[in-house]
């Protein structure tokens, strides 16, 4: 991220403080909760406004897992830590609870459905389910159901994660920011950190120096516009959504749907709505971008999608796009940033599963960071460091 000489200024003029955290999506207004739990004084500098990156352009599911169904997890990973994967994504939801989430209207507590359209994905569902109640998960598997996307006879196996819910993301965002009490400093981009030792940094931001003993970057897909060597680390994958005007009676949708191993998702927002996205993969190239403006193409593509799934294109309401950081493993990064003294964290790369994995793990930062218990920490950042 660069700030020309001419926009710079003290408008702000110096900043002290503990904790630095960079990025006001439902990262980092999580790690400032935990912080503030902690009553560690910190800031949070935001580039544009609260929640104006993919944090509120996301399809608001609070499910269960990752990008991966459970047995390719396995396979991709080794069994243990697909298990922490999940147990971390069921833990981020209880912790949202615990901070009251489920008052927010937008709020439902509905199960989520991983839908296979074809029989390999179907056997691969079936060995998930198998493999999830052996590890202890509660689920369930789905041969067949009544609403709307098992109408066309393309659905071959569900499989329910019975736990889960879903949130319009601006409410959440808003919801946590009205819970953090500590200085949020908008529209003010970060030209710069530098970490002198171990516990002392100063960031250069658009009218402000911010002197403090640490920061933590929690600005996601963005973290190459920022930190050195951070492209082979986060890459930028742009997601596509529509809204499609559609009432329950004309189109039921009981879950909120996971398809085609996660590229495709859909879900019923309101008694009017439903939200469906994906269709990534039939562009892949072009969607690996900063850029978040919907295109043409994939557009027509989510078009298609919906009149197969539904059997009619029901009128559309609304076109967006959002961009998420991606990691070459498909794991979230958690851990200091070479080269800084120990004094500078990144958090992100949740590979399009912020709202489900965000909370829990800045709780798991903040412990990192402060050392106040010492824990586990399963996603080092180090683990995709050359040495």
């Amino acid at each position: 991220m660069t700030v020309p000489l001419w926009r710079r200024s003290s408008l702000l003029a110096d900043i002290h403080t503990d904790t630095a955290v960079i990025g006001a999506g439902i990262a980092g207004l999580s790690v400032a909760l935990f912080l503030q739990d902690k009553r560690i004084p910190a800031v949070i500098l935001e580039r544009h406004a609260v929640g104006s990156g993919a944090s509120t352009r996301n399809a608001g599911y609070l499910m269960r897992g990752a990008a991966d169904n459970y047995a390719l997890a396995a396979r991709h990973h080794g069994r243990r830590l697909a298990s922490v994967l999940w147990r971390w994504t069921e833990q981020n939801l209880a912790l949202l609870r615990t901070r009251g989430v489920a008052s927010i209207p937008s709020y439902a507590a509905r199960p989520s459905c991983l839908l296979a359209l074809e029989p390999t994905e179907a056997e691969e569902l079936a060995e998930s389910h198998r493999l999830l109640t052996a590890d202890g998960f509660d689920a369930a598997l789905l041969e067949s159901h009544t609403d709307a996307a098992w109408r066309t006879k393309t659905a071959r196996l569900g499989l329910l994660n019975p736990d889960d819910a879903c949130v319009n993301p601006h409410d959440l965002l808003n919801f946590l920011r009205a819970q953090v009490h500590v200085p949020i400093y908008e529209h003010q981009e970060v030209a710069e950190i530098h970490a002198h030792r171990e516990d002392r940094v100063t960031i250069r931001t658009t009218d402000a120096t911010v002197h403090c003993r640490r920061a933590i970057v929690c600005v996601n897909a963005y973290a190459p516009l920022l930190l050195p060597n951070f492209d082979a680390l986060v890459r930028p994958n742009r997601g596509q959504m529509l809204a499609l005007h559609a009432t329950h009676q004309d189109i039921p949708l009981d879950f909120n749907y996971y398809a085609n191993r996660g590229s495709e998702y859909f879900r019923r927002a309101d008694h009017d709505t439903i939200v469906l996205g994906g269709k990534r993969t039939t562009d892949e190239a072009a969607e690996r971008t900063f850029d978040d403006r919907h295109t043409p193409r994939i557009q027509s593509n989510l078009e298609a999608f919906a009149k197969d799934l539904f059997g009619t294109l029901p009128p559309v309401k609304a076109r967006w796009a959002g961009t998420m950081g991606f990691t070459p493993d498909h794991l979230p990064l958690l851990g200091p940033v070479p080269n800084h003294h120990n004094a500078v964290w990144f958090l992100g790369g949740f590979t399009g599963h912020g709202m489900s994995l965000a909370h829990r793990c800045a709780k798991a930062a903040v412990d990192q960071l402060l050392g106040e218990p010492p824990t586990a920490n399963p996603f080092p950042l180090a683990r995709l460091i050359k040495p």
